[in-house]
C-alpha cells in the first residue's frame, strides 16, 4: 500500500500493477484531526463503557505488518506476518 501526497491510496500487490484504492479523503485539519478524531473516539469509549473501533488485538497486528515492513525494507524479500494469537 501506498499513500501520497495527494492522501491516494494505492494497492500493489507482488507481481502486479498498482491500482487506486477509493475512499472518502476530507482535507480538513491535515496530519492532526485524524489524532484528534481518534482520540476522541477513545475519550468516548471510555466514559461511555463501549468498546472502540480497534481492539488490543488489532493493534498488534498493525505493529506487526509495521514490523515485517522494516524487516523486508531491510532484507530486500517479502515477510510474511503471521496472525496474532488470540489469548
Amino acid at each position: 500500500m501506498r499513500l501520497d501526497e495527494e492522501g491516494r491510496m494505492w494497492v500493489h500487490p507482488l507481481g502486479a500493477g498498482a491500482s487506486a484504492h477509493e475512499y472518502i479523503h476530507e482535507r480538513r485539519g491535515f496530519a492532526g484531526d485524524c489524532v484528534r478524531a481518534t482520540l476522541q473516539h477513545f475519550v468516548d469509549g471510555l466514559l461511555a463503557g463501549t468498546a472502540f473501533e480497534t481492539d488490543g488485538r488489532c493493534y498488534l497486528q498493525t505493529l506487526a505488518v509495521q514490523e515485517a515492513i522494516y524487516q523486508s525494507a531491510a532484507s530486500g524479500v517479502p515477510v510474511v506476518v503471521a496472525e496474532v494469537p488470540e489469548r
